[in-house]
């Protein structure tokens, strides 16, 4: 599920999920839509390395945010979560004892990571 928030000037800053479709590697992306409707670059914030590999139940991702800091109404701020080594021994159901990591960045449009 991603997040997203909306600036000042109507720009839409979003994060979301993303992750290879062989092997999963759950990393973080963000990207932006303008007030028009142009799609900025997608860029992946945080890569993650590990593979969920327990294939059976894929359940990830759905733990982002994103929120405008209201001291400008400009910079989006997000964190999401990320894998950054393999998972065989965590509970793929309840996601105890699994590594993952969470990752707090933040961004303007027209700057990498929210081109």
């Amino acid at each position: 599920m991603p997040s997203n928030a909306i600036d000042k000037n109507g720009v839409v800053g979003y994060t979301f999920a993303v992750g290879d479709l062989s092997t999963t590697h759950p990393s973080i992306a963000a990207d932006t839509l303008d007030g028009v409707g142009n799609q900025g670059l997608p860029t992946v914030v945080q890569g993650g390395s590990g593979s969920i590999i327990d294939t059976s139940n894929q359940h990830w991702g759905e733990y982002v945010s994103t929120s405008v800091d209201p001291s400008d109404d400009l910079t989006f701020w997000s964190t999401g979560q990320y894998l950054p080594s393999d998972e065989g021994s965590c509970d793929q159901t309840t996601k105890m004892g699994c590594n993952w990591l969470t990752q707090v960045f933040y961004c303007k449009k027209g700057t990498s990571p929210c081109m």
